[in-house]
């Protein structure tokens, strides 16, 4: 049996420090996707994972990975490219990318690193460069070994999630997570 074909394959890839996380690694509730800036259904995910980390707060940890399908998606690798060009600002622009993703040409990433307040000519450098090529084929090759075969694939608590990605899907999901993990006692500044 390939890892494609178990009902539930595993993360190959553990978070690290070089992920692009929102929340804590340390959160007692982890969940990865795996996505394409042009693919249709990763835009609509992003409302749904929005909406689960809001409600989740910092029991949740979000990673995103890159995975562009660049024979059906002509602008997803620049996209993503552009991503980590971004650096720091990274989840502005992976935001921008997923709002606007028939807009993915280098004219409008340009416009989007202005609008983020990124050194534009630095920018342009980058993507012309493929400074960040590795990073994606890292996460490509992660992907492949924890059996990504469509985008969004999401993994939560390192296993694969093969349901809906709706927001009432991946809650369902993720509920049973979040009630098994110790609950973070508050300080108490009283001494008692």
């Amino acid at each position: 049996m390939k890892i494609s074909d178990a009902p539930h394959p595993t993360l190959a890839l553990s978070l690290g420090p070089a992920d692009h996380i929102l929340g804590s690694i340390g959160a007692p509730v982890q969940l990865v996707e795996y996505g394409d800036y042009e693919c249709r259904y990763c835009g609509l995910a992003r409302l749904a994972v929005r909406d689960i980390l809001k409600r989740a707060g910092s029991q949740i940890c979000f990673a995103w990975r890159h995975f562009p399908f660049g024979k059906i998606h002509p602008h997803a690798r620049l996209a993503a490219l552009a991503a980590e060009a971004a650096g720091e600002k990274f989840w502005l622009m992976h935001d921008l990318l997923l709002r606007y993703q028939r807009s993915l040409q280098m004219e409008k990433l340009l416009e989007y690193a202005r609008r983020i307040d990124l050194d534009v000519e630095e920018f342009r450098a980058k993507l012309e460069e493929e400074r960040h090529a590795a990073r994606l084929r890292e996460h490509r090759t992660g992907g492949i070994r924890s059996g990504v075969n469509t985008t969004p694939t999401f993994y939560i608590q390192g296993r694969r999630h093969n349901g809906g990605f709706d927001a009432a899907a991946l809650w369902e999901a993720i509920l049973p997570h979040l009630e098994a993990a110790p609950r973070r006692r508050p300080c108490n500044d009283s001494g008692k």
